[in-house]
């Protein structure tokens, strides 16, 4: 062991160690007049955690915009792709991107349970009533 755990445990069950004789008169009442005023003036516990779970539940302009990045390049790239093949097979479709976009943002939520890849990287959960 230590030397500090072998001093410890030499006061601690030495013969002449009482836990009875060893009192603290002035501490608690120090210490609570010192804290008191503080104690009125800063929030509860309660309080704490019921803002903290409130700001929680509340997604941040910065994550969204990471998000809407992030979906905008998987769109792109599905938009390209898809167009691509409909050049190849001469196939010429009006407002294309348009759909594109329409058919990612409604209809890949609803399959993958209000989530879209942006949304998944930044864990971002839509409500869907």
């Amino acid at each position: 062991t230590s030397p500090f755990g072998v001093l410890y445990s030499t006061i601690l069950y030495s013969p002449g160690y009482k836990p009875s004789t060893v009192t603290y008169p002035s501490e608690p009442v120090v210490t609570s007049a010192i804290i008191s005023p503080f104690l009125k003036i800063l929030p509860s516990r309660e309080r704490i955690d019921k803002v903290s779970f409130h700001r929680g539940r509340q997604v941040s302009l910065t994550r969204r915009l990471i998000s809407a990045m992030f979906d905008l390049i998987v769109v792109a790239l599905l938009g390209g792709l898809a167009s691509t093949f409909l050049r190849i097979f001469h196939l010429d479709i009006p407002h294309f991107g348009a759909m594109v976009l329409f058919l990612y943002f409604s209809l890949v939520p609803m399959v993958f349970k209000g989530r879209t890849f942006g949304k998944f990287i930044t864990k971002v959960l839509l409500q869907l009533s």
